[in-house]
């Protein structure tokens, strides 16, 4: 699993990505209120704004670690935005991209980058 700056994870097995919420990220906001993603068959640019997270005090906006098509969203989380406090971090997927550019994978922090990131 890899990390964005912007606090979202990334499981990449071959072609497609699986995106969610870091742990951090999800700490930092109070009730969840919604959840909502660009739709699937979308192509969307590295850092491009894909959706948002709004919380009772917050709104977040989602931006893509990598390029490529959003392939699955997570509907059930869209539906049930209260989850995204209740679930592991692992379990708290929010899209699945087909990635155009694999180079932009290795651009994103290792675990212990991201710890430091968060610590700094």
């Amino acid at each position: 699993m890899k990390f964005s700056t912007s606090h979202l994870w990334v499981k990449d097995d071959k072609d497609i990505a699986v995106v969610g919420i870091s742990d951090f990220l999800t700490n930092q906001l109070s009730e969840i209120v919604s959840i909502n993603i660009i739709e699937e068959g979308s192509s969307i640019a590295k850092e491009q704004e894909v959706g948002q997270v709004e919380a009772t005090k917050s709104i977040i906006d989602i931006l893509s670690p990598l390029s490529g098509e959003i392939i699955k969203i997570n509907k059930d989380l869209m539906q049930n935005p209260d989850k995204l406090t209740t679930l592991k971090e692992d379990k708290r997927w929010i899209f699945e991209i087909k990635v155009s550019d694999k180079s932009e994978y290795d651009q994103l922090l290792e675990e212990t980058e991201y710890s430091k990131l968060l610590s700094g």
